[in-house]
């Protein structure tokens, strides 16, 4: 009997991954004799990946790869037999048609944009209904639905599998930076992935929480940078100059890595970024800054996780994360990530460590 195969095709960023990485432990304590493909857009995705114990292979379909290497990936697609295909929430067209290319008897995936709306009879199989807003985590556990899985309170949480390796090379970071030396350290991760600049907030504000971390607890300040946005690099160049007490950089490492240093902080101060995600998936305290972005459906899924967010405009949130952009129409251009000030931020930590103390 031919063993049978699912496919899970995934969106790009780190934070869309996680918020699928419940799909495949489910769908392999459903279907125990089935293999499963993971099918993703960036290197960074197939990163998060590469420790799932559930995933058999890794399809890695790099838009910016040479047409050469993304032929063989379709190649490889079609070549192979699936039963099953699951597009992560939110899918497009792409997403969709990939799940076509697979050749899969059943197709599950949602509807969200004009093009996946003409073609749905010949793209899915199955559309699970959306109803009200939803944590984008949920509509992915919603996609088992058609397939008879009901899930739980417990299947509502993101898992990132960590390596000994990346342990060991983050206990190794610790010790040449002298970290271990510090009752503790504050992570910070003030980027956005993308260039989504709407989402940070002001790097001064950043250095002046920095600073005051410095001047009243025994700590240090670790800052996590991708290393691949110019305007990143930029942003954090100026809060080292801001910064009057300094800070430690954190760049260059592998999102395993980065995870397991997340870990060793007391606390996370960020973005709505993929090391929110990462952070919170490894049960790391996070601190969220929201501006445009939805709480209810991307705020950080963990249980020491808190956000900070000016919910007193009307016109917030307006992050559309289908369309990778915001609709601002307040006069103020970007006034509900601009309102937020560096001491509520301060309040929150404070708070944060004196529970933990």
């Amino acid at each position: 009997m031919r063993t049978s195969r699912t496919l899970i095709v995934y969106r790009r960023g780190i934070g869309d991954v996680l918020r699928a990485s419940m799909l495949s432990k489910i769908l392999k304590s459903m279907r125990k004799d089935s293999l499963i493909d993971a099918f993703v857009r960036t290197p960074v995705s197939a990163e998060i990946l590469r420790n799932d114990p559930n995933i058999d292979r890794i399809l890695i379909y790099d838009t910016y790869a040479r047409p050469s290497e993304r032929a063989k990936i379709l190649f490889e697609l079609l070549m192979t037999k699936y039963n099953l295909a699951i597009v992560c929430f939110p899918s497009g067209l792409l997403s969709n048609l990939v799940a076509l290319l697979s050749g899969a008897q059943r197709r599950i995936g949602f509807v969200r944009d004009r093009l996946s709306k003409y073609f749905k009879p010949l793209l899915l199989t199955d559309i699970p209904a959306i109803t009200g807003e939803k944590h984008e985590l949920v509509r992915n556990l919603e996609l088992l639905k058609p397939l008879g899985y009901s899930y739980t309170d417990s299947d509502k949480r993101m898992i990132l599998y960590l390596s000994e390796k990346d342990y060991s090379e983050a206990e190794g970071f610790f010790v040449s930076r002298n970290l271990e030396n510090f009752s503790f350290v504050v992570g910070m991760a003030p980027g956005s992935s993308g260039g989504q600049l709407e989402k940070r907030w002001p790097i001064e504000r950043y250095a002046e929480v920095s600073d005051w971390i410095k001047e009243n607890y025994n700590a240090e300040v670790l800052v996590f940078e991708s290393g691949t946005d110019a305007t990143e690099s930029r942003s954090l160049q100026e809060m080292a100059e801001l910064s009057r007490r300094g800070f430690v950089r954190a760049g260059g490492l592998s999102l395993g890595v980065a995870a397991a240093l997340m870990k060793k902080c007391r606390i996370l101060v960020c973005n709505d970024n993929g090391g929110m995600h990462m952070a919170a998936a490894v049960q790391a305290p996070v601190i969220a800054i929201f501006g445009p972005s939805d709480q209810d459906t991307a705020r950080p899924l963990g249980t020491k996780s808190e956000l900070i967010q000016s919910l007193h405009l009307d016109c917030c949130p307006c992050w559309a994360p289908e369309m990778g952009s915001i609709n601002c129409s307040n006069a103020e251009r970007l006034k509900c990530i601009d309102d937020i000030q560096a001491h509520v931020v301060i309040e929150r930590i404070r708070a944060m460590i004196s529970e933990a103390a």
